[in-house]
């Protein structure tokens, strides 16, 4: 399976709603975060910042499966914390998501929504996941990759 890299962001009608597992970065300064805000505080259990704030503290992907196929990956720079360059961590953060996708959400593609430059090591990220691509890992599920470091549009 090949990652392809969007030029251009995807449009949120463009996701099929729902039926892609969209990733974007636990940043609440970031567009794409603001573009599922609504849908997160639907949930009605706990404030956005209640899961920002546990996915960068733990530093660890969260997934809102079954009620969203959404998954928030932690900021690489969080308080006095920062992942730049730290290929281990964002190898991990990659197999999150692939596992999150493949024995939750089951949806046939991911798409990478990166839009935090300032806060999360994208380029990094994409390493580790060319890496695990080029591993020929075999999904039962995840049929399609896609990755962006823009912003949704409307």
């Amino acid at each position: 399976m090949n990652l392809t890299k969007r030029n251009e962001p995807a449009r949120e009608g463009d996701l099929k709603k729902w039926t892609t597992h969209v990733v974007i970065v636990a940043d609440l300064a970031g567009k794409n975060f603001a573009a599922y805000r609504e849908r997160i505080e639907a949930l009605g259990h706990q404030p956005a910042e209640f899961y920002v704030t546990e996915v960068n503290r733990r530093n660890e992907a969260g997934v809102f499966y079954p009620k969203l196929d959404l998954t928030l990956l932690p900021m690489s720079r969080y308080q006095d914390r920062d992942d730049f360059g730290n290929a281990e961590i964002m190898a991990r953060h990659v197999q999150d998501v692939f596992k999150a996708n493949e024995e939750h959400c089951g949806n046939d593609e991911i798409y990478f929504a990166l839009d935090c430059e300032k806060t999360f090591d994208a380029a990094t990220f994409e390493k580790a996941l060319e890496k695990a691509l080029a591993a020929k890992k075999q999904f039962k599920r995840t049929q399609k990759m896609s990755l962006s470091r823009g912003e949704f549009t409307k």
